[in-house]
């Protein structure tokens, strides 16, 4: 293992100090490794840098070895390559800071709850928008900051994932916001499980509504204010029909009665022109008829008289 580490066999280090292998700025910690080993029981170990062509991390370990009196007789140590183990710890380490990088920057609570119900991560936008810290809702915590007339739903689409008789959840809920004020929120949960399926606990994403709702509530105010006055209009259009209705009405039975009126007064026009016809048709037979009249009286009178001469 020692020359698979260093490329130096066991024959080319036999009789060197053995530190000559530590990088130079961590000499003085291998160093004082002896004096460590010597003062505690079991030895001390170090992590520190090798001298290879890549430079290679390694754990060392010391340890005394005693006689029956407690001289010293030797020291004997080990050295674990760290490079595979250190590799992974920053690979894991440098997803986890992705991850939250990526759930920092999101504007959404991404959020995960263990087996029992109990808040164990959120991200950075629940302090955001809650003004909480993580610290202050693990646990049960969380309940707290979600309105009580919206709680009981909150805790029954929970335990309907956490219980096994819903895979997904979809809710909206009111939760105190940082100024004291209710946030209207949606949130969509599911259940989480790790590679070997084992059930982990509920996770999900919220985010804040409140903007939505408020625009959903304004648009239906508008519309039951536009809805009432289309329904006033409405009475006032009919109100104005029926006024024209009755106006037609009225003034067709006006024109009725005018055209009444119309033929009485062409009646009584024919019927007086009838009257002075006749008026000045009887005055024309008349005279003439008098005349006739006088002319026969006054010879009947003559014949009268002559008869009674005879």
């Amino acid at each position: 293992e020692w020359e698979r580490i260093t490329g130096l066999s066991s024959d080319q280090v036999i009789g060197t100090q053995w530190t000559d292998f530590v990088c130079d700025e961590q000499q003085p910690i291998a160093m004082q490794l002896k004096g460590n080993a010597d003062s505690q029981p079991g030895g001390d170990r170090i992590d520190c840098r090798l001298k290879t062509e890549e430079s290679c991390t390694v754990e060392l370990s010391l340890s005394r070895v005693s006689d029956t009196h407690n001289n010293t007789v030797s020291y004997i140590g080990s050295i674990v390559d760290l490079t595979y183990r250190l590799a992974v710890q920053r690979e894991l380490r440098d997803r986890a800071n992705l991850m939250r990088d990526l759930t920092s920057s999101v504007p959404a609570i991404i959020w995960q709850l263990s087996q029992d119900g109990k808040f164990v991560f959120a991200s950075d936008y629940f302090e955001t928008v809650s003004g909480l810290s993580l610290d202050d809702v693990l646990g049960h915590g969380w309940g707290e900051s979600i309105h009580k007339d919206d709680l009981p739903e909150v805790n029954t689409s929970i335990n309907a994932i956490l219980n096994g008789e819903s895979l997904a959840e979809r809710l909206e809920f009111r939760m105190k916001g940082r100024a004291g004020d209710w946030r209207w929120m949606l949130s969509s949960c599911q259940p989480i499980h790790s590679i070997e399926g084992d059930f982990l606990g509920v996770a999900g994403h919220t985010i804040d509504i409140t903007d939505r709702r408020n625009a959903e509530i304004e648009l239906q105010q508008s519309n039951h204010l536009l809805e009432q006055r289309v329904k006033e209009r409405t009475q006032e259009l009919v109100s104005v029909n029926d006024s024209l209705i009755s106006e037609i009405a009225n003034r067709q039975n006006a024109e009725e009665l005018l055209e009444e009126k119309r033929a009485q007064v062409s009646h009584f026009s024919r019927v007086s022109v009838m009257g002075r016809l006749s008026g000045e048709l009887a005055h024309e037979l008349n005279q003439p008829l008098n005349a006739i009249q006088n002319y026969v009286a006054s010879l009947s009178k003559i014949l009268a008289s002559s008869n009674a001469s005879e």
